[in-house]
């Protein structure tokens, strides 16, 4: 099994937000974690107090996924 596999493995286990960071900005170049991305993305709640919040976070992921995959 890949490394990115089963780093999105890891990330349904309960970590602080930080770890979780670190993950996403491993497997955000590889296409294979689109979907988790995406899944990310619809169950994060938006945190007005944040200057750059989740939701803008993994979604701009997505997108350069979604870009790099169909190509």
């Amino acid at each position: 099994m890949t490394l990115d596999l089963r780093l999105l493995e890891i990330l349904d286990c309960n970590l602080p937000w930080y770890k979780r960071d670190d993950i996403i900005d491993v497997i955000k170049e590889s296409p294979r974690s689109y979907i988790k991305i995406e899944t990310l993305l619809r169950e994060s709640a938006q945190f007005e107090h944040y200057l750059n919040d989740e939701v803008d976070r993994l979604d701009s992921i997505a997108e350069g996924l979604f870009t790099q995959y169909h190509k």
